[in-house]
């Protein structure tokens, strides 16, 4: 029997890349949960999302920022492909694209998402001392010289992958994409996808590449961000944006968490 308030899943465990964004992403879901009337539990252990899931009472998932095979058994994974089976919903964000060898070896999850990432926006990296060259950085300037919201990596070393671009949106009457408008110049890091999910799913959103440099996340004239579709007997939101900890404090891009939220949850489409 499910609960009369929504009941939301977090889940936040990252075995790939580590954004440091992610204490603040969950708190802000939680502090949604508080201000808009439905309940949040948070887990990155597998066994507990598992067990949590396992009891029926949530009624959407969110993966945040999970890299890397997070669900390594195949029970974690069952538990999963049941909740969608039983009509739940499912909201990826950023990185839950980003599940490494998951993609190969669980096309169900990759199905889900809807698409895989290929690549992003180049990493500026700010530091007093000689950085070594690497693909997909650059040594950018000083530490001084760090954006504010830079993710910073010891005492030594900021990173900086986030680019202002413009944002189309393709169906405005969709609450995943409630915050922004079409035409709107968001920051964020731009990601790329092995191939387009358009065919497979409803896109809300584009990036417009010819407005920043997509580096290795480049994709052409027709760059998805946004989208959400049918699967598995349940609904799937994916939304590509919220890097850094200073989107998950912007009030635009907390409107589209709350709305992929309910949207999952199966509140009804405004188109």
């Amino acid at each position: 029997m499910k609960a009369e308030r929504l009941r939301v899943l977090v889940f936040h465990r990252a075995l790939g890349f580590v954004h440091r964004s992610i204490p603040a992403a969950v708190e802000a879901v939680a502090e949604l949960g508080a201000r808009h009337g439905f309940d949040v539990d948070a887990t990155d252990d597998p066994d507990r999302f598992e067990e949590l899931l396992s009891v029926g009472d949530h009624e959407v998932v969110v993966f945040v920022h999970t890299s890397g095979n997070v669900l390594p058994e195949p029970s974690h994974r069952r538990a999963l492909e049941a909740h969608l089976a039983n009509g739940g919903g499912f909201v990826g964000i950023h990185a839950a694209s980003a599940m490494g060898d998951v993609a190969t070896g669980w096309p169900w999850y990759r199905e889900l998402v809807g698409a895989s990432f290929k690549g992003h926006t180049i990493a500026r990296l700010y530091a007093d001392d000689p950085i070594d060259a690497r693909p997909g950085t650059i040594h950018a300037g000083s530490l001084a010289e760090a954006p504010r919201d830079a993710d910073r990596w010891g005492e030594a070393v900021a990173m900086w992958s986030c680019e202002p671009a413009v944002v189309h949106v393709e169906d405005p009457g969709c609450p995943v994409i409630d915050g922004i408008a079409d035409g709107d110049v968001v920051v964020d890091e731009w990601y790329g996808f092995h191939d387009s999910p358009r065919s497979r799913v409803n896109v809300v959103a584009t990036v417009d590449e010819s407005t920043y440099e997509p580096y290795g996340g480049e994709m052409g004239v027709d760059h998805p961000i946004v989208w959400w579709h049918e699967f598995g007997g349940g609904r799937s939101v994916y939304n590509s944006m919220g890097h850094s900890a200073a989107t998950w404090r912007s009030e635009w891009f907390l409107a589209t968490i709350v709305g992929g939220i309910r949207f999952a949850a199966g509140a009804g489409h405004t188109r």
